[in-house]
């Protein structure tokens, strides 16, 4: 009786998520640092290479609430996303992203209450100057207005 080795493959092995990426984009998408900047012309994968980062990122073990990705237009940071939605499969929640305006938007709005508090604004009118009266929104001064602290606020 003679006892041979067996093997079995997997023919549906789930694909690695750097497979399709070139030397330069597979360098980028596993660099082992901090944060990565990717600087590259249209159509040279970018998306591509961050959404592989922000997947290869998931394995290691970063939690997706820890992965910010930023592109300059809606439509790029929408494709980007849902990209990353698909090829990423964070377990542990979704990927924060979208265009530098909206993100930074997004944190001014988070943080101007405690930016804002303890503040007055005057504004310079032809009939004199008007204080007191709260901002509209962090950021956002009308011309000849001011914001100033208030003592002991």
């Amino acid at each position: 009786m003679t006892h041979g080795l067996v093997t079995f493959v997997c023919m549906f092995e789930p694909p690695d998520v750097l497979d399709g990426l070139n030397d330069e984009q597979r360098r980028a998408a596993a660099h082992p640092g901090g944060p990565l900047l990717v600087l590259a012309g249209a159509g040279t994968g970018k998306t591509r290479t961050l959404v592989a980062r922000a997947a290869w990122l998931c394995e290691q073990g970063m939690a997706p609430s820890r992965i910010l990705l930023l592109t300059f237009t809606r439509r790029a940071a929408d494709d980007m996303l849902s990209r990353a939605a698909a090829g990423a499969r964070p377990a542990g929640g979704p990927i924060t992203g979208g265009t530098f305006h909206a993100i930074a938007h997004r944190i001014i709005r988070q943080h101007a209450e405690s930016s804002i508090r303890g503040t007055r604004r005057t504004c310079s009118t032809p009939a004199g100057p008007i204080t007191g009266w709260p901002a509209p929104s962090a950021g956002h001064r009308g011309p000849g207005c001011a914001r100033t602290s208030t003592p002991g606020a």
